[in-house]
């Protein structure tokens, strides 16, 4: 579960930030398209994954059994984040784990800004990768942050400064309620509006073409998966998970609670058990 301080100040810094090296890529498989029932007299428009360019792509366009806008109705605006990606350095500030042991040890910039995204990727100093995710804070503050994140409250700077980490289980990290973050599907919400484990149709992201940080190219189904919260995440704002990239690829996403846009929590029981699966 990630924290997600104030990612509507930061939206723009973060999607500045350069990578430091060549991010690997991967979307988990969904293992059987669904078949489509009759959809009565409602139409959806369809929208062939033609455009993929990888033989081997991971993404796989979801059909529904059910028309997505028969589901109810709400009124969102959005923000997004992405996994925050380091390199593992030999006199750094440690990433420390609930009992106090170091897992890395990062720059003060970067362990400022994995402790606010709540998930990092880290290379080591053999080339290999691990990803740590928010797993709580300590009681002391390790780090003080206020040099890199001049619009955050005193309070929040000071719980940013004591985050702990834990090794994710998921590749791209781990969201709320035991699910796995998904690049492209994942939403963080507010329980509150939307449960987790809730499927969300967003018909603006229906045929939005999405380009991977390697170059595959594939159209969007417009559904997505409640599976992570934040802090900063409260009533109709959400905040969609794009995996390593930094660049927004939707236009839905404005950062801005004006942006508003009409989406329909899905009744559709096997499209929401597909994306269950894939998030677990």
């Amino acid at each position: 579960m990630a924290p997600k301080f104030a990612r509507l100040a930061l939206a723009a810094t973060l999607a500045s930030l350069s990578s430091p090296f060549a991010p690997a890529w991967s979307i988990p498989s969904i293992s059987q398209v669904l078949t489509p029932n009759p959809m009565s007299t409602r139409q959806i428009q369809q929208v062939p994954d033609t455009l993929t360019t990888s033989a081997t792509s991971d993404w796989h366009y979801l059909t529904p059994s059910i028309h997505p806008e028969t589901g109810r109705p709400v009124s969102l605006w959005s923000t997004y984040y992405h996994i925050y990606q380091a390199r593992d350095i030999s006199q750094g500030y440690p990433l420390l784990d609930p009992n106090g042991r170091a897992l890395a040890y990062l720059s003060h910039r970067d362990w400022c800004y994995a402790a606010l995204q709540g998930t990092v990727q880290v290379e080591d100093r053999q080339g290999g990768r691990q990803t740590y995710n928010f797993a709580g804070r300590g009681a002391n503050l390790q780090l003080d942050c206020s040099a890199y994140f001049k619009s955050l409250s005193p309070a929040t700077l000071q719980k940013t400064g004591r985050v702990r980490f834990s090794l994710a289980r998921g590749v791209h990290g781990d969201g709320a309620g035991g699910y796995r973050l998904v690049p492209y599907r994942t939403i963080a919400v507010d329980r509150n509006l939307i449960p987790l484990g809730s499927t969300v149709y967003i018909p603006a992201a229906r045929g939005q073409r999405i380009v991977t940080p390697t170059g595959e190219t594939f159209l969007h189904d417009g559904y997505f998966f409640a599976a992570d919260v934040g802090s900063a995440i409260k009533g109709n704002h959400i905040d969609v998970f794009i995996g390593s990239s930094k660049r927004n690829p939707f236009l839905f996403i404005t950062s801005k609670a004006s942006g508003v846009f009409q989406a329909f929590i899905v009744r559709d029981p096997q499209v929401t058990q597909t994306l269950n699966a894939l998030h677990r």
